[in-house]
Formats: C-alpha cells, sequence, structure tokens
C-alpha cells in the first residue's frame, strides 16, 4: 500500500504558496531545525489497512497530522499555510478532521495542528 508521504511531500513543495513561504522547510514526523520558521511537519497518524469494496477496488483509509509553524509578526504566514495546506490535501484525497491553532509565550511560536482523514484507492 502506498502511505502518501512522498506524494504529500512534493505536493506541498510543488504548491507556489507553500513553498515561496517555508522554502525547504517541511520535514517528516519530527521539526529538524526548530530555530527556522516557518515551516511544516507532518506523519501519519493511522492506517486501518486495506478494503476491499467491490467493484471500486482495494481502498486504504489513511490518517495524517499537518503542522504549520510560524515565529513570524503574529503569525501571519499562518492562514496562507492554512488555506494552501488544505487546497494541496483536498486535491490528493484527504478531508480535514481537526483544526488547532495554540501559541507558545516561551518560544514565541505559533502551532496550527491539522488532521485529515483519505480513502485512497489502491492501484
Amino acid at each position: 500500500m502506498d502511505d502518501k508521504k512522498a506524494t504529500i511531500y512534493n505536493a506541498f513543495l510543488e504548491d507556489p504558496t507553500l513553498k515561496s513561504i517555508i522554502r525547504d522547510r517541511l520535514y517528516f514526523f519530527y521539526n529538524k531545525n526548530n530555530a527556522v520558521y516557518p515551516q511544516i511537519t507532518y506523519f501519519k497518524i493511522d492506517d486501518l489497512g486495506d478494503y476491499s469494496y467491490g467493484d471500486c477496488g482495494d481502498i486504504s483509509n489513511l490518517y495524517y497530522q499537518i503542522e504549520a509553524w510560524d515565529d513570524f509578526e503574529n503569525g501571519s504566514n499562518i492562514p496562507s499555510m492554512d488555506s494552501s495546506i488544505d487546497k494541496v490535501m483536498n486535491e490528493l484525497g484527504f478531508h480535514r478532521t481537526y483544526s488547532f491553532i495554540g501559541y507558545d509565550d516561551k518560544s514565541k511560536i505559533y502551532r496550527l495542528v491539522m488532521r485529515y482523514e483519505g480513502l485512497i484507492k489502491n492501484r
């Protein structure tokens, strides 16, 4: 089964808005350079496995968490990152199931957490 890790990575970096904001600061699973923002981290939360739906063939139910991080001018990049991430994930067959934005006073970092679910047809 294709878990979409590389597909999501490439789609984010091909999106002109995201590319202009994060450049190449896109990380799988954890923030490798926590001193440089804005950036995006993402990881697979769950994979409920493959199911067969008759004429539709095998389908996988995948769950991803995407996190947008920003420290610039009161999180001014967050709205653009939010809409671009949502657009890309929808184009890949995912829909948002959860969203939360937080701010850490100590680090002065904004963190937008989004969770997505996708029923992905296997080839």
